[in-house]
């Protein structure tokens, strides 16, 4: 019998979530991904990063340019 392999997704805790968003907002500047595993004051891992980096930006809170992350405020409509 073949035993089918499910890979479990892990999820970023808030903690981190907030740590990248306030990492971003207080760089007042465009920077690039690898700018920002050096700015945050603890090690995440790669994967985690892209993980928030994709939630940030589809909640309309970053704007990602080729390798490029700028932090915006949406407009209201």
């Amino acid at each position: 019998m073949k035993q089918m392999q499910t890979q479990i997704m892990h999820s970023p805790t808030l903690d981190t979530v907030l740590m990248v968003e306030h990492t971003l907002q207080d760089a007042k500047q465009v920077i690039n991904v690898a700018e920002l595993k050096r700015r945050l004051p603890h090690k995440v891992m790669h994967q985690t990063i892209m993980r928030i980096l994709d939630y940030l930006q589809a909640s309309c809170k970053i704007l990602i340019t080729t390798k490029v992350l700028s932090g915006h405020t949406p407009r209201r409509i």
